[in-house]
């Protein structure tokens, strides 16, 4: 998210800029990836008394605001230390995200004066509103490199995604590290909003038709996907149950090496656990 001071009729600390002389904002970022999370350490390097002063007071805040365009994600941390971690869902964005730095006011603040304004503010002081920009820090692109991931289940190798498409229709893309459900931004965010309450009735459908895909797709061309990350996981599955993917039957849908019960099983066989949901829901209604 870039921010712009143009039309700001009070004094605001960027580096490079002359509305403070003297001062400088500047914040340092450590990220790892943990567990399907991106893990994101922040330093914040304020030089200016005066805005110090005011996070003392609780006046102010340094805030992080992460933003992904592409699939329209945006998150905001705050605090008034020094150091700052957070953590964001990997399936929550795409390859990169962007990182903005800023102070913000956290109350209104009448006739603030700071010692380091430019001569030409005056002593009068200025008047900042709760929400003003009073710093604005740099910018970062934090790229995920998701191939260093250490893949080991598969929520590991699924992720929900927005098809720029806008389509009515579900597709999975298999030509990556990671399976890719894609689906239009309307159902992406019902997903999120809804995934945790009806939480059978979305893998059952969603999961298991999209697993579906994959174990034919495993099933008619190992050779062609083997290579990804996602196949050697969802092939240890299928492994620890003392299947074979040469053994999977895409034909018949009943019995052991049914592609068609395999996906269902993958997924602890939510179909009964559904109708609970529904169910309970219906009751909760009455």
């Amino acid at each position: 998210m870039k921010l712009d001071k143009r039309l700001s009729s009070y004094p605001i600390l960027i580096n490079d800029d002359d509305d403070y002389v003297d001062s400088s904002f500047e914040i340092s970022l450590i990220q790892k990836v943990e567990f399907n999370k991106l893990i994101v350490n922040v330093s914040f390097q304020l030089n200016n008394e005066g805005l110090l002063e005011l996070i003392k007071e609780g006046k102010a805040k340094y805030i992080i605001h992460v933003d992904c365009p592409m699939l329209s994600f945006r998150k905001v941390f705050s605090t008034d230390k020094k150091d700052l971690e957070f953590s964001i869902n990997l399936n929550d964005v795409t390859e990169s995200v962007e990182i903005s730095s800023m102070i913000v006011a956290t109350m209104d603040i009448p006739h603030y004066y700071n010692k380091k304004f430019n001569w030409f503010y005056g002593t009068d002081g200025v008047d900042i509103s709760k929400g003003n920009y009073l710093a604005i820090g740099p910018m970062y692109l934090v790229n995920i490199n998701r191939s260093n991931i250490g893949y080991k289940k598969l929520s590991d190798v699924i992720v929900i995604q927005k098809d720029d498409r806008n389509s009515d229709q579900m597709s999975v893309s298999l030509d990556n590290d990671i399976i890719t459900i894609l689906v239009n931004e309307k159902i992406k965010n019902q997903y999120y909003a809804y995934g945790q309450q009806y939480l059978y009735n979305i893998i059952s459908m969603v999961m298991v038709p999209s697993m579906v895909y994959v174990l034919t797709s495993m099933k008619n061309n190992p050779d062609g996907l083997c290579s990804y990350r996602w196949y050697s996981v969802v092939e240890q599955v299928l492994l620890d149950n003392n299947i074979s993917v040469t053994q999977l039957n895409e034909e018949d849908s009943t019995g052991k090496y049914s592609i068609f019960e395999v996906a269902q099983k993958i997924f602890m066989s939510p179909l009964e656990k559904g109708m609970l949901e529904l169910s309970n829901v219906r009751l909760g209604d009455e």
